[in-house]
């Protein structure tokens, strides 16, 4: 797909604008690099323990594990402003909306 980007192993996907945050004085690479080793350190142990407890759901256990924190940092950054928060992330807002309703993070919409 055009403009799609790959990530390749030792450092986080190429970003299309803009830079990563502290990229001028390594700030950044070394909080990803240290976001790496904790990812790395801990992976095998919340994979043994998820895979015994949900085997068919390894991944969206996981990744639920990660995007809870991620959103609520994101909301918190963005002031609670859901559609800052979802530029920020480079989704759309109703896809945040979707994943915090998911994640119980906001509350079921009424029908």
């Amino acid at each position: 797909m055009a403009g799609m980007t790959v990530a390749t192993a030792g450092g986080p996907p190429p970003m299309r604008t803009g830079g990563w945050i502290g990229a001028g004085d390594g700030a950044g690479e070394r909080a990803f690099a240290e976001f790496d080793a904790r990812i790395t350190e801990a992976l095998p142990a919340l994979m043994e323990v998820t895979a015994a407890a949900e085997p068919r759901s390894v991944y969206r256990a996981v990744m639920r594990r990660l995007e809870g924190p991620l959103l609520r940092r994101a909301l918190d950054l963005s002031g609670g402003n859901q559609l800052k928060a979802a530029r920020l992330l480079g989704i759309n807002r109703n896809t945040l909306r979707k994943r915090l309703r998911l994640l119980g993070l906001l509350p079921a919409t009424r029908a």
